[in-house]
């Protein structure tokens, strides 16, 4: 870097560049993990950097190497400073290699720490707008590695704005998982976490997969659990909003069988809460998307939330009636049971109350493992002459483990 090379070294002013990028990888490999031999490479580390910054490829390229070589070995953080200095100048030109340069590097760093990528946010994200579609997919991959809680917001409304754009079903699938993960990891709270995932939901339900919705209303349920009356105001939150998306679906406006399954398993659970819309109002809106719903288990879940929302109603509005009577005919055999029990437990008021609890959710199921309720019968059935139960191993005449194959005549 000294210019102690002849002349006939230099490329384009830069002195011998590709045996500056070798022994740049040289030091990687002898620096590695130790923080003596990190701090030893820091000076000369630096002076290449300068040297080669001319504004021209090949100084990018050892700039560059530099960089691989900077996270590489153990961290020394004004070698990683220079580093995050230098990747703006890749991001900010206009050539596509050097963007792609840029967004490489940064990865690399981020790997390190999260902040250095802090102050090149806004770049990066306009990096998805690029023309080239390699650049738009290796910026994703780094803003999925750099997001944080501080910074997830505006991110996370960025991925949902290309998402909305995007075709790519590969690239979709890609970007809804990453989406649900970062939420669930990194979201500020539990509303702007729900509403994010009613936004992937519409946009991109077929990729959301069951675990995140289930995980999802567990959140609505359980809340954070620290305080009973902000929790309570979130649930409360949640079947107003959705009742008014279901009212936006109306208009014409269509939404995917998981978003409706989810908006009748919270009016249903939770509708009790809300004191703007009454119990009728939702069961007529709960009867209108099944109206509009061609899907079967859409359907099972709408008639799940009826039986909870009409077992504390005076009397089973007649839309309901109606609706039993044309599902319980249904191909599906799941929508057909549902149907039979409700037309069977709305019979019976005080069951139907007892086994449809308000706010019952996350009551615990207490479980007899030992089914003593059963003694009475077992031994009413002994003193009739019935024979006691015997184990396996009692009838065959020894235990489990020695009954194997017999090769005996």
């Amino acid at each position: 870097t000294e210019h102690r090379l002849a002349r006939e070294f230099d490329y384009h002013r830069v002195p011998a560049p590709w045996l500056q990028i070798k022994l740049l990888q040289l030091i990687a490999i002898l620096a590695g993990d130790d923080p003596a031999m990190a701090e030893k490479s820091t000076e000369v580390l630096t002076e290449v950097m300068k040297r080669a910054d001319t504004g021209l490829n090949i100084g990018h390229a050892v700039i560059f190497e530099c960089i691989n070589t900077i996270t590489a070995i153990h961290p020394v953080n004004t070698l990683i400073e220079a580093a995050a200095e230098s990747i703006a100048k890749f991001l900010t030109n206009s050539n596509a290699n050097m963007k792609y340069l840029g967004i490489t590097a940064l990865s690399h760093i981020v790997k390190i720490d999260r902040k250095y990528a802090q102050e090149h946010q806004q770049i990066v994200m306009t990096c998805l707008e690029d023309p080239d579609d390699t650049i738009r997919r290796k910026t994703l991959t780094l803003l999925f590695a750099m997001c944080n809680e501080h910074n997830v917001e505006p991110i996370i409304g960025r991925l949902i704005k290309f998402l909305q754009e995007s075709t790519d079903q590969f690239l979709r699938r890609e970007l809804v998982t990453n989406i649900v993960s970062i939420s669930e990891e990194f979201g500020p709270d539990n509303q702007w976490y729900i509403q994010t995932m009613n936004k992937v939901i519409e946009l991109g339900a077929e990729h959301v997969p069951q675990t995140a919705i289930q995980g999802m209303l567990k959140v609505i349920a359980e809340g954070d659990g620290e305080d009973e009356a902000e929790d309570a105001e979130l649930r409360t939150d949640c079947v107003e909003g959705y009742f008014q998306l279901m009212e936006d679906q109306q208009d014409g406006k269509n939404f995917p069988p998981a978003l409706y399954q989810v908006a009748a398993w919270v009016m249903g659970e939770y509708g009790f809460l809300t004191k703007k819309i009454s119990r009728m109002m939702m069961i007529d809106r709960l009867c209108d998307m099944m109206e509009r719903s061609n899907d079967a288990d859409t359907r099972g879940w709408i008639v799940a939330s009826l039986m909870k929302l009409v077992a504390h109603a005076p009397a089973v509005p007649d839309n309901v009636e109606d609706i039993l009577e044309k599902m319980k005919v249904s191909r599906n055999v799941g929508l057909q049971q549902r149907c039979y029990e409700f037309i069977e437990l709305q019979k019976m008021t005080a069951v139907l109350k007892k086994v449809q609890p308000v706010d019952g959710c996350c009551e615990e199921i207490e479980v007899d493992d030992t089914l003593s309720f059963l003694d009475g019968i077992v031994e009413e059935a002994l003193a009739s002459g019935a024979r006691s139960f015997q184990s396996r191993d009692v009838r065959l005449g020894g235990k489990d483990d020695d009954v194997g194959l017999n090769t005996e005549a």
